[in-house]
C-alpha cells in the first residue's frame, strides 16, 4: 500500500486558487469598486498563489481589508466544491509515477482532507480527467464532513488504511499529517512533498525524503 495526499501533493492548488482569482477580477462590481486594484488582480499568474488567501493578496501587494473579505468570501465555497476542483491540474509526472507503483503491484490509497458532500464527485471526475488512476487496486478515502479535522480524520483512516496491506510509503505535502502518518506506519518510506503548506508549526521529520515533484530522472526507477 502506497498513500498520497491530494492537494499540494497529487495536485497543485494553486491552479485552482488561480482560477477563482481571475473570475474574482473580472467580476464588474469589483471591478467598478477597485478600479486600480482589479488589473492587478487579472494579472497574476501561478507563482503568485499561495496556500492561504489572503497570502495570495499579500504576495499581489494587495492590502484592503474590506477588499480581503470579499475574496475569501468569493473564494472559499468555489475553492471547496466539485465544480473547482475539476480544475486543478496535476503535480508533474504524478500520474506516471502512480502508474508505476501500481505496475510494481500497489494499492494506492488517496487519503485526503477534501470532504464526500463538497468534493467527491469533483475529486473522482479530476483524478480521471489528469489520467491519475481510479477504481481497482485503488482506494479513495474523503472526510465524511466538512467539519472534521483533517490530521484526526486521516488518523482514524489508518486503522481501516493498515488492514489493505503492509503499508510500503506515505506521500505529503502536510508536515503535521506526514509525521503522524510515519508514527502509525513507522517501516514505511516517508515522502515530503516540498510545493506549500499550512503555517501550522511542524517541522518534518528527517527521515522524510524530499521532493518537488514526481518527474524521473534518467534511470530512477530501475
Amino acid at each position: 500500500v502506497v498513500i498520497f495526499d491530494l492537494d499540494d501533493t497529487l495536485f497543485d492548488g494553486r491552479t485552482r486558487t488561480l482560477s477563482i482569482l481571475h473570475e474574482f477580477a473580472a467580476n464588474p462590481q469589483v471591478q467598478a469598486d477597485y478600479p486600480d486594484i482589479a488589473p492587478r488582480l487579472a494579472k497574476a499568474v501561478l507563482s503568485d498563489m499561495r496556500y492561504d488567501a489572503k497570502d495570495a493578496f499579500d504576495q499581489l501587494n494587495v492590502h484592503d481589508d474590506e477588499l480581503l473579505k470579499k475574496w475569501k468570501a468569493f473564494w472559499s465555497p468555489r475553492f471547496f466544491s466539485d465544480r473547482y476542483c475539476e480544475r486543478d491540474e496535476a503535480t508533474p509526472g504524478a500520474a506516471d509515477y502512480v502508474k508505476r507503483l501500481m505496475g510494481l503491484g500497489a494499492h494506492i490509497v488517496y487519503l485526503t482532507g477534501r470532504d464526500i458532500p463538497r468534493m467527491q464527485k469533483g475529486t473522482l471526475a479530476s483524478l480521471k480527467k489528469r489520467d491519475l488512476p481510479t477504481g481497482r487496486q485503488t482506494s479513495l478515502i474523503l472526510k465524511p464532513k466538512a467539519a472534521d479535522d483533517d490530521l484526526e480524520f486521516k488518523r482514524a483512516a489508518f486503522v481501516s488504511i493498515a488492514k489493505m496491506g503492509q503499508v510500503v510509503a506515505v506521500v505529503e505535502n502536510e508536515p503535521k499529517n506526514l509525521n503522524a502518518m510515519g508514527e502509525a506506519f513507522p517501516k514505511a518510506i516517508m515522502v515530503f512533498v516540498d510545493t506549500q503548506h499550512s503555517k501550522a508549526p511542524d517541522a518534518v521529520t528527517p527521515e522524510a525524503h524530499w521532493v518537488k515533484n514526481f518527474v524521473a530522472k534518467p534511470g530512477s526507477y530501475e
